[in-house]
């Protein structure tokens, strides 16, 4: 089970010459309870931060979207990778 809370990071004024765009981060706190990668369930809780930037076009619409997840920093959480010592 996994839950987010969105919150609006950065959203530019439209003008008739450049699209809308929005930021939207949040973190996700779930609890690792099925096998991952071959590790089985660890019942850890697990947060990662991920972002959201969307292009908005002039109809309105989202015209594009890139997700950007610390994917690394979870598979650390998990067990699934070793974090190099500081």
């Amino acid at each position: 089970m996994a839950r987010a809370e969105l919150q609006t990071i950065f959203e530019s004024k439209r003008s008739s010459s450049t699209p809308r765009k929005w930021r939207r981060s949040a973190p996700i706190n779930a609890t690792h309870v099925n096998d991952f990668f071959g590790l089985p369930g660890t019942n850890k809780r697990i947060e990662i931060r991920h972002s959201r930037l969307f292009q908005i076009d002039e109809a309105g619409l989202i015209a594009h979207e890139r997700r950007i997840y610390d994917f690394t920093g979870l598979l650390v959480k998990v067990g699934v990778l070793r974090a190099k010592p500081a």
